[in-house]
């Protein structure tokens, strides 16, 4: 597995992201899995939680993935509503944590 970390500096705020690429057995297909995504309450509320979120599925598509994979706590609910708001699509609760799963290739064909 490789990762990637970007870490964002900017006055007070620090926002840590954390992805390891997966690797479906079936098709070996590429897959990341965002692991970690931090805003300082300060700078909550002003779209940089969905920036980031935007920019990793923007990364995972230009690495030829196929998805973007992330797990949020079952009472986290200003997570699970911005997840959705993007478009991923809960696939279900595994031990305190529900899954999130969304696709990031196009099924268009290349021109």
């Amino acid at each position: 597995m490789s990762h990637l970390r970007i870490v964002i500096h900017n006055q007070n705020l620090l926002v840590l992201r954390n992805y390891t690429r997966l690797y479906l057995r079936v098709r070996a297909a590429k897959n990341w899995l965002l692991n970690d995504l931090y805003v300082d309450e300060t700078y909550r509320k002003q779209g940089i939680g969905e920036a980031l979120i935007k920019a990793a599925m923007d990364f995972a598509r230009s690495d030829g993935s196929t998805y973007v994979k992330l797990e949020t706590a079952y009472n986290n609910y200003t997570a699970q509503k911005l997840y959705e708001a993007i478009g991923f699509k809960r696939q279900g609760l595994n031990n305190d944590y529900f899954t999130y799963h969304i696709e990031v290739v196009s099924n268009k064909a290349d021109n």
